[in-house]
């Protein structure tokens, strides 16, 4: 919710699921712009539920028509920011995340998405990172080689 990035001051990342239909939507579109001129972080996994990456003529519609109500609650600037949005977004790769997936297979894909919360890892005494997921217990240490 929009609503809730506002009130997030303290938010450093969003973790977005690249899903089908979510660049369509507009309280989705809300959220990019709101996030837009922040220092919050979109951190990017795709959940291949059918989630379709555009080609350049999505990106122009946005810049000349916008998202409906959109263009209404953020004025006239917002089409061409909701387009560098959607490309600054889709930019970079998004890691998949497969929620019918093994345990295992979970396991691993979450502790790569943690990765990418770079903000968050530390270097332990053996230079090695430590990752906010690891240090939780979300992510168990892989077994001993």
């Amino acid at each position: 919710d929009a609503a809730q990035v506002k009130d997030a001051r303290s938010a450093v990342y969003v973790l977005v699921l690249l899903s089908k239909g979510i660049l369509v939507d507009p309280a989705f579109a809300e959220l990019l712009l709101q996030v837009h001129d922040s220092k919050i972080e979109i951190v990017t996994a795709n959940t291949n539920d059918g989630f379709q990456f555009p080609g350049e003529d999505f990106y122009s519609k946005f810049e000349m028509k916008g998202l409906g109500e959109i263009n209404n609650n953020f004025g006239g600037g917002s089409k061409k920011v909701l387009g560098e949005s959607y490309r600054s977004l889709l930019r970079v790769l998004a890691l998949p995340l497969t929620p019918l997936g093994s345990h295992g297979m979970l396991q691993k894909q979450v502790s790569d998405i943690s990765r990418r919360f770079k903000k968050f890892q530390r270097i332990g005494e053996d230079q090695e990172p430590v990752f906010l997921s690891d240090s939780l217990g979300l992510v168990p240490p892989p077994p001993p080689d």
